[in-house]
Formats: structure tokens, sequence, C-alpha cells
């Protein structure tokens, strides 16, 4: 079971970055790896921020599940992102979270996410989305959303109006 990172600090062209199933807290000594760091695995950690990641711009996927991370505002500038795999943490809120149009997966289910209402969408093609189990009541889409996959089962989802705007869609949830 790694903890910390200590002996990464001179490997600063590390694409690919795979630290599941340890007890590691502190990540951030991977920003050394900004420009060339594509591909994040760290699931079942005890990792509660990632902001120290910031400046890793260049990331396509990132794996973070089960971990106690809360806040995902430092994704906001992660344009190239087209998996985003944080389910099973604590995040509250994920306002202006997304803006990559690269975006083909998301995974935020079984967090305590209230709202979706800051959930930018702005992905070209088909993206599957899970917010399932989460604390999500009301859900406003844009109008140029399209899911393959909208899952928003397990939420007290309170209405269902933003079904007009998910056409052709396979939208699942429950009341």
């Amino acid at each position: 079971n790694i903890e910390t990172l200590n002996g990464l600090e001179n490997a600063t062209i590390l694409s690919k970055v795979s630290l599941k199933n340890n007890n590691i807290s502190d990540v951030s000594i991977l920003a050394k790896s900004a420009e060339s760091l594509k591909y994040l695995y760290l699931d079942n950690n005890n990792i509660s921020d990632l902001s120290g990641l910031a400046n890793c711009k260049n990331i396509i996927g990132i794996s973070a599940s089960f971990n106690k991370l809360t806040s995902v505002e430092w994704l906001s500038e992660w344009n190239a992102l087209q998996t985003v795999l944080l389910s099973n943490n604590s995040i509250e809120s994920a306002s202006g979270f997304i803006k990559s149009e690269n975006l083909i997966c998301l995974d935020l289910s079984n967090n305590k996410l209230t709202q979706i209402d800051g959930i930018v969408f702005e992905a070209d093609g088909y993206i599957e989305v899970n917010l399932s189990n989460n604390g999500i009541t009301s859900v406003t889409l844009p109008n140029n959303c399209h899911f393959s996959k909208l899952a928003l089962h397990g939420n007290p989802l309170t209405d269902d109006s933003f079904l007009n705007k998910t056409k052709g869609s396979d939208v699942s949830f429950n009341f």
C-alpha cells in the first residue's frame, strides 16, 4: 500500500499514471508532468483534494472514484477531457464543471450533488452521463444536449420537464 509519492520528484514526462487501490492522500507532485500527463487512475485512495493538479490541462481521462473528493472546480480548465469517472466520493457541487467539447463519459454517481444546473455540457457528440444516487431534485439542461445515456435513478426528482430536451436519448430515472 503506497502512502506517498516520494521518489517521483524528478518524473516530469509521465503520460499515464495508475495509482489505484493504495492509501495515497496527496498527488500534487504529479503536477510536474502537467504538459505530458494524459491519463490518471486514482481509484480507491484517500484523496480529498486534486486542486494541485489544476494546471494539468492536457488530461484526457481521469478516474478517481472511491476517494474523499468534495469539490471538482479544478476540472473547469481541463479542456481535453473525454472521460471523467468520479463516482463514490462526497462531491456536493459541480458548478461550471465541464467545458470540454470532447467529453464522451461523465460519472458522478453516488455523490452528494443536489443540482446539476451548473454542469456545462458542450460536447459536440453524444455523451454518456451517470448522475445516479445523488440528491438531485430537478434538472435544467441546455437545448443542445445529446446524450447516448443519461442515468438519474436514485435521485428525489420532482419534475420531469427536462425530458423535452433529451429526445432520442436513453434516459433512466425514477420518482
